[in-house]
């Protein structure tokens, strides 16, 4: 029944992507098309462990164009439209009764298109004033189950809906060393009504090579269609989840070409959804606080080698039990070499990231775990050809990362050693 808990044939995963662009003077045009299909190796959602019927696609395609050009020395104007497609199916195999398979399949559909007008302003040497409006229509929003084998149709829905924002921002030169930074974000959605969104941020040279920032933000995810509407814990009456960010940061050039940087930020996040045990629905349950520093140290050597490392320590916790998060690590470190073989013609790349351990579900930890990941790049091998061969967990370290509600597993092993080639044609 679960293969002595080993999947075969059942982690496949295959994806197609087509990107294209076009530039004319002030015009820009882009068009797009993603595809990948994805096996279930890990008997998610209920469904049986190890069965290669279970499977997600996901597909989008988008057309852009955008205008862009300088109306005087002080005026710049933006304007863009856009159309996008997405569709996803899902098949899930259950057991009704076992043995016996009912194949579950859902269905997804998105069409919308969207305008963007934004105007930069220069009304001082002094001064940069940027403002923009913003247009998005749902066109079509629709979710479709239905038992495959055997059974008809058994939800078909689809509903429209739009939304629209509206920004300002001032950027002031206040002294030869001071500058501060001001807007506010103003966005409207016919779902779940009005939200605004100050920023703020405040750049302080001390030193031609010394950056001082103190920076304010705030933030907010609007619930999706299927939150509101089509999940099996749908609730129209939720609330968007926010976010308050503060962060300060200093950053230090030397001489050698070295960039030192620091960082320390706390995140406060409110109205996170998740389901009320006591009513089956999404609610707007959860606050969160996030408190953390960070250190960067960037070199860059006369070869054109390049060594990049950081270090993050953070701590995030729920506000009402002071118990931490689940997949939250405590400690994250990365590093990044970058080293030139022929010039630019052919390079090398090296990653390193670390991950401490991380706190599951099940109140247990998943071990903290480095990888590291080796990269060949080749650069005009031809006229407009670019080649890439990496190998990612290049020492086929074994870790696992927590499950999530959806799982039977506490943690989930991850891939092995493995390879990518990559080629890029432009023209």
């Amino acid at each position: 029944m679960n293969n002595n808990g080993i999947s075969e044939n059942s982690d496949d995963d295959r994806a197609y992507r087509f990107f294209s662009t076009a530039s004319f003077k002030n015009l820009t045009v882009q068009i797009a098309f993603n595809s990948r299909e994805k096996g279930i190796p890990t008997g998610a959602f209920d469904t049986p462990f190890n069965d290669p019927d279970a499977r997600t696609l996901d597909t989008r395609s988008y057309l852009d164009v955008k205008y862009e050009r300088a109306l005087s020395a002080k005026t710049g104007l933006l304007a863009r439209a856009y159309f996008d497609r997405y569709y996803y199916r899902g098949d899930y195999p259950y057991y009704s009764p076992y043995p016996t398979i009912l194949l579950y399949r859902e269905h997804s559909w998105g069409d919308w298109y969207g305008t963007e007008a934004k105007l930069t302003l220069k009304p001082g040497e002094k001064q940069t004033l940027t403002t923009g409006l913003e247009f998005r229509g749902n066109v079509k929003q629709r979710f479709r189950w239905q038992n495959v084998d055997p059974g008809p149709v058994d939800f078909d829905d689809q509903i429209r809906s739009e939304e629209g924002g509206l920004y300002v921002q001032d950027e002031v030169a206040v002294a030869k060393n001071l500058t501060l930074n001001l807007g506010v974000r103003r966005d409207q959605y016919e779902t779940f009504g009005g939200n605004t969104n100050p920023r703020a941020a405040i750049i302080y040279r001390p030193a031609e090579q010394t950056t001082l920032k103190l920076l304010y933000g705030s933030a907010f995810r609007a619930p999706t269609v299927y939150e509101l509407h089509y999940g099996s814990h749908a609730n129209s009456d939720l609330d968007p989840e926010a976010i308050s960010t503060y962060e300060i940061v200093l950053e230090q050039y030397t001489h050698g070409n070295l960039r030192l940087a620091g960082s320390a930020f706390l995140y406060r996040i409110a109205d996170l959804v998740s389901v009320d045990t006591s009513t089956g629905l999404f609610e707007n349950l959860d606050h969160v606080r996030a408190q953390g520093i960070e250190l960067e140290l960037e070199k860059r050597f006369k070869s054109g080698f390049r060594l990049r490392c950081s270090s993050s320590l953070q701590g995030a916790r729920d506000a009402a039990t002071d118990q931490p998060l689940t997949n939250s690590p405590s400690h994250l470190a990365k590093l990044n070499a970058d080293l030139p073989i022929r010039g630019e013609r052919l390079s090398a790349g090296v990653e390193v990231q670390y991950t401490s351990r991380r706190l599951t579900l099940a109140g247990d930890h998943a071990p903290g775990y480095a990888v590291a990941n080796l990269t060949l790049l080749s650069r005009e091998l031809a006229k407009g050809l670019e080649v890439s061969g990496s190998v990612y967990n290049l020492f086929d370290t074994r870790y696992a990362d927590p499950g999530s509600e959806h799982h039977i597993q506490d943690t989930i092993e991850q891939d092995g050693r493995n390879f990518r080639l990559k080629l890029t044609w432009s023209f």
